[in-house]
């Protein structure tokens, strides 16, 4: 990113910049799929993770820890939380709740 340097899709995703690389033509569908299983997960879960890649970039590991154990909280007193937590145990597809 210093430099501006180009690299190569089969090499970002060796640094781990990438979380898969599909052929040339199918962005859209692999994009697709990506947002339907997305979808399917518990809504909680998903904005505690968007607030926290957001409200962590610029904190210290300590910081991020507590902020991390917070959002754990928030996401297991949820209806979805305890449903997900249920599903997993009973061995069966969770029934989130969406918003």
């Amino acid at each position: 990113m210093y430099t501006g340097d180009s690299i190569a899709a089969d090499e970002a995703y060796r640094l781990g910049l990438l979380n898969k690389t599909v052929p040339k033509g199918s962005t859209l569908e692999a994009a697709m799929t990506m947002a339907e299983k997305i979808a399917k997960k518990a809504p909680e879960a998903l904005r505690v993770i968007k607030k926290g890649a957001r409200d962590m970039w610029l904190k210290d590991s300590k910081d991020n820890y507590y902020t991390n154990l917070d959002y754990i909280d928030q996401i297991f007193d949820s209806y979805n939380g305890v449903e997900g937590v249920n599903a997993f145990l009973e061995k069966r597809k969770p029934q989130f709740k969406f918003d």
